[in-house]
């Protein structure tokens, strides 16, 4: 989920604090979120862990 879906669904809520790299030395940081319910469309998902995180 990016930082920008986090705040439209979420309220910009995330915990944890970690680490990623991809190709290069550009390091981005990367949250956790526990979601109670999200639909889209037809589908419902309940409890799901997200991971907020930047595209590049």
């Amino acid at each position: 989920m990016t930082p920008k879906a986090a705040t439209h669904f979420l309220g910009g809520k995330g915990s944890g604090n970690i680490p990623l790299n991809g190709i290069g030395r550009k390091l981005e940081n990367a949250h956790f979120a526990t979601v109670s319910e999200l639909r889209l469309g037809a589908v419902q998902m309940l409890n799901e862990l997200f991971v907020i995180s930047p595209l590049p």
